[in-house]
């Protein structure tokens, strides 16, 4: 049938970006799982796929998920820290509130799938989707702000940029030790240049033995996880080291060199060792 792809998706629970997918590649193969289904004479599913407004929530949950999907991978990987995480989480938020408000007044630019369906079938939504979107956008916000408690972003002007911010909004009163740190590291205008150069985690390190204090509150904001991304990458690359034929390794050594940001030098390591000399 010419078409852009050769099956449908199984959505599994395991893999939480596959119902996304699932979705998408449902919409993708429309037609031709409509003539599939008329063929088999599965009549209901055949009339859901001829309903428009079945397709147009379709549509609106491939777009949604869509952008979930998007989000969920930025907030992972190595170098990702609490403020990135809270940022995009922030912003995610305002666009739900963003959304809400355009398809309150009947504008759907903003999910391209269903734009593109109205436009092509010249319909326009229903009242009734209408209201299930706003009310699905508002539950997404609230859900959100359920599980990700808002926080003061102004303690994180510190660890961005001491030199820019204000000592009463990162410090407070009762902490005088810090605050006379952090009047000592905005005045050092090596520490200055050496912001400029380097990432934040390289520069509050390298601050540490100068000005200890301040350093270790910057520290201690840069050091949570956001994520079990790191932790998921150390089982995948584990299940990769020990396989069925090798469940007796010991994998510890192998997987602390598979993990760690410094590269070891196996050749110099090879060099240190005694050959095993043929009898």
């Amino acid at each position: 049938m010419d078409a852009a792809h050769m099956n449908l998706l199984y959505h599994t629970e395991v893999r939480w970006l596959s119902k996304g997918n699932v979705l998408k590649r449902v919409l993708d193969l429309k037609e031709e799982t409509t003539e599939f289904l008329k063929l088999q004479k599965r009549t209901h599913w055949h009339d859901l796929f001829e309903n428009h407004e079945w397709i147009t929530r379709l549509c609106y949950l491939c777009d949604i998920f869509e952008r979930l999907n998007t989000l969920n991978p930025s907030l992972q990987g190595k170098d990702s820290n609490i403020m990135d995480f809270v940022d995009k989480l922030s912003a995610f938020q305002a666009m739900l509130d963003l959304w809400r408000n355009k398809i309150n007044s009947g504008r759907i630019t903003m999910f391209s799938h269903l734009c593109s369906y109205v436009e092509d079938c010249e319909i326009s939504i229903s009242e009734a989707l209408q209201n299930d979107i706003a009310t699905h956008l508002q539950s997404l916000k609230d859900e959100f702000s359920r599980y990700f408690p808002e926080t003061t972003k102004s303690k994180f002007n510190l660890v961005r940029n001491p030199f820019l911010a204000k000592i009463d909004d990162c410090i407070p009163d009762n902490h005088a030790a810090a605050q006379e740190d952090f009047i000592k590291l905005v005045n050092d205008s090596g520490a200055q240049t050496l912001f400029s150069r380097v990432d934040l985690p390289s520069f509050w390190s390298s601050m540490l033995g100068s000005y200890p204090i301040v350093s270790q509150i910057a520290l201690k904001l840069l050091m949570p996880f956001p994520s079990t991304y790191l932790c998921e990458a150390a089982f995948s690359s584990m299940l990769v080291i020990k396989t069925k034929a090798r469940n007796r390794l010991d994998v510890e050594p192998d997987l602390r060199c598979c993990l760690a940001i410094t590269q070891p030098r196996i050749q110099k390591l090879v060099d240190e060792k005694q050959h095993q000399k043929s009898h």
